[in-house]
């Protein structure tokens, strides 16, 4: 599949809200390996943020968590159309997503200054591999993310974290949260 193929437009979407989570399939080699071995099915994580205004191209789209620095994309449409997707929505009662929509934007603002977290990521891997072993370890570090965990990080930042707060945040645990709803896919 080419770049420019669309798996999907935005017309295809259900209707989004801030604080949605996307959830993108691995592609290439690595990722997808990874992927397998973690026993997951998605690879890279954003967070809906709010409507933008019609743009030069004619038509409103969705922004996304403020940092392209973490892998989190400024539009769905330019950035991720051709990629299959997934879309959880946290399982919280009606409207109150909708109320607590500026606070999510302003926890990924707040967020969104700080810079990605490579040793995160390892220690993911770490993770993973002392689990196997029955070990456990895991270390919380400083004020950098990686993209699931800027969005458990926002959510549990108002009391609705997305996953179990005693392991980090991968994959694995956030496609089978109790909090998270799935609401639309491609794969």
């Amino acid at each position: 599949m080419k770049a420019t193929d669309s798996v999907w437009t935005v017309g295809d979407l259900p209707e989004l809200k801030t604080g949605d989570c996307l959830c993108f399939r691995a592609q290439g080699r690595i990722q997808q390996w990874v992927v397998k071995t973690i026993g997951a099915e998605s690879w890279h994580w954003a967070l809906v943020g709010r409507k933008q205004p019609a743009d030069d191209w004619g038509g409103e789209d969705w922004s996304v968590a403020e940092s392209i620095d973490k892998g989190v994309a400024r539009t769905l449409l330019s950035q991720y159309q051709h990629r299959h997707m997934r879309i959880y929505r946290p399982r919280l009662p009606d409207g109150e997503q909708e109320k607590l929509a500026p606070y999510v934007m302003k926890r990924c603002n707040f967020y969104g200054k700080a810079g990605y977290d490579w040793m995160g990521v390892a220690n993911i891997g770490v993770w993973f591999l002392l689990r196997h072993l029955g070990l456990t370890w895991w270390m919380k570090k400083d004020m950098r993310f990686w993209c699931i965990e800027l969005c458990n990080q926002v959510w549990a930042d108002l009391d609705f974290p997305l996953c179990d707060m005693g392991e980090p945040p991968n994959p694995v645990n956030f496609e089978q949260s109790d909090q998270l709803e799935l609401i639309w896919r491609t794969f």
